[in-house]
Order: C-alpha cells, then structure tokens, then sequence
C-alpha cells in the first residue's frame, strides 16, 4: 500500500495528493500523470522533494477539503478541478467537469465557490460555458460517460 511519508520522504502527516494526480485517482481524466503531485503548507517548501514528486504548497492556515479515494487522501473534486484548470487543454477540462457534475463527484455551486474562495473564477468559466453551449445544442460531441448534468436550469453565472 501507498504511504504519503515515502512520497516526501519524511512524516508530513498533512501531504495530499493533488492536482494530475487527483485527477486521475478521481477518475476524470484519460492521462496518466508523469510524477505525484503532492500539496503541502508553505512551511514545508525547502523539503526536499524525491525524484517524479512534484510538490505544490498552500498557505499553512488554509484548510483543504479533501476526500479519500483507493486508500489515499486527496483534493476534493472542486479544488482539484480548479487546480489543474490551466493546465489542461480546454476539451479535457471540458470533459472532466461534465463527468464530475454528472457523475456526482459535485455541484456547480461548490465549484463556483471554490473558484471564487481561490480567485480562479475565470479558469473554468470559459468550459463550463462552452458546457452549456453544447448542451443546450444537443450537440453530438458531449461526452458519454457519466449522466448528462443539468446546465440547461443553471443560470449563467460563469458569463
């Protein structure tokens, strides 16, 4: 079994997979990450970090909402969404929140909040948009997996 403290090489109790990583363990993407992605608190940036762990730091007060997926902690499906959001193209990103909105994985309430909390309002707006374009079309291109999220009844708080 994974062990966080093999990731960093040291007791970081409050190491959580994060990001690529995230992503894939939530099952809303194809790729398989090239290293672990790992958050910390600030107070751990000199650690030093072993080989293929890429290691992201967050404000040592902040809290994180996480959840437990195959044994191992990790970004709740909001937050991991707003993370990787520019590091996406935007079809894959697309097609991750129309599986995690219709899969249940969240709201679009909570992602917008967690945008908002963390400035990123613009990094899924121009998706979730696209989204509701296409969904309003019955566009042939929407993703099959998963059910369809309802974005005809949301307002368009994202525009």
């Amino acid at each position: 079994m994974l062990d966080r403290r093999s990731f960093v090489g040291g007791d970081v109790a409050e190491a959580v997979l994060s990001h690529q990583s995230a992503l894939a363990l939530l099952d809303l993407s194809d790729n398989i990450p090239n290293a672990v992605h790992l958050l910390l608190g600030r107070r751990y940036r000199g650690l030093r970090r072993p080989s293929g762990v890429v290691i992201q730091t967050r404000p040592d007060e902040e809290e994180v909402d996480t959840v437990w997926r195959e044994g191992l902690l990790l970004t709740a499906p909001a937050r991991t969404l707003i993370d990787v959001a520019g590091e996406l193209q935007p079809e894959q990103l697309e097609m991750a929140l129309w599986q995690a909105l219709g899969g249940g994985l969240l709201t679009l309430r909570q992602l917008e909040e967690e945008a908002r909390r963390r400035g990123r309002h613009n990094a899924v707006g121009r998706a979730l948009t696209e989204l509701r374009e296409r969904a309003n079309s019955n566009r042939p291109d929407l993703p099959k997996r998963g059910r369809r999220p309802c974005l005809t009844l949301l307002p368009n708080a994202w525009s």
